[in-house]
């Protein structure tokens, strides 16, 4: 109820004081967003997709098993969107959230999964303790606009994080993969058998944390795990 609470009067003062352009720090909100002007927003839409990526290749490279079979991202991590992620990220601005998730369902082509059933989309999850301290998990702001746009089912409970880890980004490539072995796990343990899942993140960069949350999730039966993500780091 808190994080809600706090989302909303965030949003509330940003639409009684709009804000300047959050990217340029110039330009007045554009009509979809408050939070950025509309040149920006255009060229947010315009950035050039990222450059195709095989993150399951590259854990593979390090000596770690990929549990994903595929993963997305909508954007590179440019400096632009950079800026966007951490709004959504670290001020709580769950509009920001919607623009990106559209992003995502936008620019990220999944005609090739149409034929997919039994889809349900899954965020990867925060520690109790991390997500009471920020107040929300941005991946979870993520997946229900997701779910939303695309009118697909949204679980936010059942791939659940076990223990505490450190932070990912204070870490190496090979520290990151062991933090987070283990780290997951599903309840009730039968929710995804033969689904095939969504697992929605914010920013990609070694493929640790995804493959961990995969690795719960294809242990407890699911059929498919696609990653998609706001960004490529």
């Amino acid at each position: 109820m808190l994080h809600h609470l706090t989302r909303l009067w965030n949003d509330t003062l940003d639409f009684i004081y709009p804000p300047h352009c959050i990217a340029c720090s110039v330009g007045e909100h554009s009509s979809q967003t408050h939070l950025l002007c509309q040149a920006c927003l255009d060229s947010l839409h315009d950035e050039p997709l990222p450059p195709q990526f095989d993150l399951a290749g590259q854990l593979s490279e390090r000596g770690v098993k990929p549990f994903f079979d595929e993963s997305y991202a909508a954007w590179s991590f440019s400096e632009r969107v950079q800026k966007l992620v951490h709004a959504m990220k670290y001020e709580a601005k769950s509009s920001m959230a919607r623009v990106l998730a559209r992003g995502i369902c936008e620019r990220i082509d999944l005609n090739n999964h149409a034929s997919l059933s039994d889809v349900v989309l899954a965020p990867v999850p925060m520690h109790p303790r991390r997500r009471r301290e920020r107040g929300y998990n941005q991946s979870e702001l993520l997946a229900e606009e997701m779910a939303g746009v695309l009118g697909m089912p949204l679980n936010t409970k059942a791939l659940r994080r076990a223990r505490d880890t450190e932070q990912q980004a204070l870490l190496s490539a090979e520290e990151r993969h062991s933090n987070v072995k283990g780290a997951f796990a599903i309840r009730p343990p039968d929710f995804f058998k033969s689904k095939n899942v969504l697992l929605i993140d914010d920013v990609l960069t070694t493929g640790s944390t995804v493959n961990a949350c995969a690795e719960a999730l294809k242990a407890a039966g699911a059929v498919r795990v696609l990653v998609l993500a706001v960004a490529r780091a």
